[in-house]
């Protein structure tokens, strides 16, 4: 699914939230809120259709859910979004080192992110443009989706350049 994602959008939000979480809801309902119904997202029909869609969207948001089941997470996320199912999410969980405080030790991670926590990638190298896309929305609103073009031209250009993050 997040192959997929990248593949067809511009740039992809790893949402990593869950339902129970009162800082979640504020940040699900903003996301909402922002983006859907604007015909801004990948279509999620796809990514669980294995189709390839034909153009390529402006975002994608993946939600990664720290819901115990798949019904909890439904409740909440976007019918927009593409949802990671219960038993990949520890895979990107531990990549980012991104969950709930309860899923600390089961996962095995030391240092983490908390939940909500937004991962905005570059849809064409799949690259971390930045790990603090909740801040972003809060900050920008509707002209997030502008400000994170800005830093995939930024995070281009270095790439070009040679330049690289230590």
């Amino acid at each position: 699914l997040l192959n997929y994602a990248i593949k067809n959008s511009e740039l992809v939000a790893l949402y990593f939230a869950a339902s129970w979480c009162p800082d979640c809801a504020s940040v699900t309902n903003k996301l909402q809120d922002t983006f859907s119904g604007l015909h801004l997202l990948l279509n999620p029909k796809f990514a669980y259709d294995h189709i390839s869609q034909k153009k390529n969207s402006p975002l994608s948001i993946i939600y990664v859910s720290s819901d115990d089941n798949e019904k909890q997470d439904l409740s909440k996320a976007s019918t927009e979004w593409i949802r990671i199912p219960t038993h990949q999410r520890n895979i990107l969980k531990r990549h980012f080192k991104t969950c709930a405080e309860e899923e600390r030790d089961q996962l095995g991670i030391d240092e983490r992110h908390e939940i909500p926590r937004m991962i905005i990638l570059d849809g064409l190298t799949g690259g971390v443009l930045t790990m603090d896309g909740v801040s972003d929305l809060s900050d920008y609103g509707p002209m997030a989706l502008d400000h994170w073009h800005a830093l995939q031209k930024l995070y281009r250009d270095m790439s070009r350049e040679g330049i690289t993050d230590a």
